[in-house]
């Protein structure tokens, strides 16, 4: 069981999404109790855009653990399988009350939420989400050149550029150019699409919980922003299932329920597929609009999964 584990979170890192399904559905076989075997499994599954078998392990792995730090995945499943914005959200909202949770996967489901914002015309309040965790980042000793926030400002690029800003969108770019010139330079920038842009498709009702407030020079840098000159790079959410020495992580204390037997509640549980006792969750089924937006504003994936966690575990 600890060498399919070993095996399986190699296999993720090395980009080897196949190899990893293989020995995590093993280990799940031998052993559907395991926490991080069933965390892990679902952070592959995520990879492999599995959304609903994504969330039904992560959903035993929450419930198994009452831990938070795998909801930022969890909400982007919920994006990836068309669930309404309210049923996305509810679970960032859990992880940003949680003292204890991870900076970096905070600031990830804060890519999850801004992004179901704007896939609901949102643009404003997603706008104004990313403008306030930036803040928030720039207090922090740790996020000065962090991924996190690199990624937090490529989405608010990105946002700016579907809003018609095009003045804020290119001083995002910049300080991202800044920051890290690689990143910047695989970033697939839109520009005929910012170009072409001249005013937001809003939904009216803006988000309640998202107070909108433009910053006083957005563009320039100065403001709500001054501070964000690492800024964030954007693609969604990072699966984590693991410590920072790349060490196979040590199975996570199991409750006595059936593993199997997630719940279906907002917090963000979910379906799948694998061992024969799992019950298919009934969020798993195709939300009724039909609709299943990719994950992630910026990217073409919502959550930017990482085996280990290097906040630890």
């Amino acid at each position: 069981m600890a060498l399919a584990l070993s095996v399986g979170a190699d296999a993720i890192d090395a980009g080897r999404v196949d190899v990893a399904l293989e020995a995590l559905a093993w280990a799940k076989h031998l052993a559907p109790r395991v926490a991080s075997i069933r965390e892990a499994h679902g952070v592959a599954r995520y990879l492999d855009e599995d959304f609903a078998g994504a969330l039904t392990e992560l959903q035993a792995y929450r419930r198994m653990t009452g831990r938070t730090d795998q909801n930022h995945l969890i909400a982007d499943c919920l994006r990836g399988l068309g669930r309404d914005l309210d049923r996305v959200t509810e679970p960032v909202e859990v992880l940003l009350e949680d003292a204890d949770a991870p900076a970096d996967r905070q600031d990830e489901g804060v890519i999850v939420w801004a992004s179901a914002l704007a896939d609901d015309g949102q643009v404003e309040s997603a706008r104004a989400l990313i403008r306030r965790r930036l803040q928030r980042a720039s207090g922090r000793d740790d996020a000065a050149m962090s991924p996190g926030r690199l990624r937090l400002l490529v989405v608010a690029a990105d946002l700016a550029a579907r809003a018609g800003d095009e003045t804020a969108a290119r001083a995002y770019r910049d300080r991202i150019a800044a920051a890290d010139p690689e990143l910047h330079e695989e970033a697939a920038w839109d520009d005929q699409a910012m170009d072409e842009a001249t005013a937001p498709d809003v939904n009216t009702a803006e988000d309640p919980r998202v107070a909108i407030e433009e910053p006083a020079s957005e563009a320039a840098g100065k403001g709500p922003q001054a501070d964000d000159d690492a800024a964030p790079a954007g693609r969604g959410p990072e699966p984590d299932v693991g410590d920072a020495a790349g060490q196979a992580p040590e199975p996570h204390a199991v409750d006595e329920a059936d593993p199997s037997e997630d719940e279906a509640d907002g917090s963000g549980r979910h379906t799948g597929e694998g061992h024969a006792a799992d019950a298919p969750d009934v969020e798993s089924s195709p939300g009724a609009s039909g609709s299943e937006p990719e994950p992630g504003v910026a990217s073409e994936r919502g959550a930017q999964p990482s085996l280990w966690d290097d906040a630890g575990s």
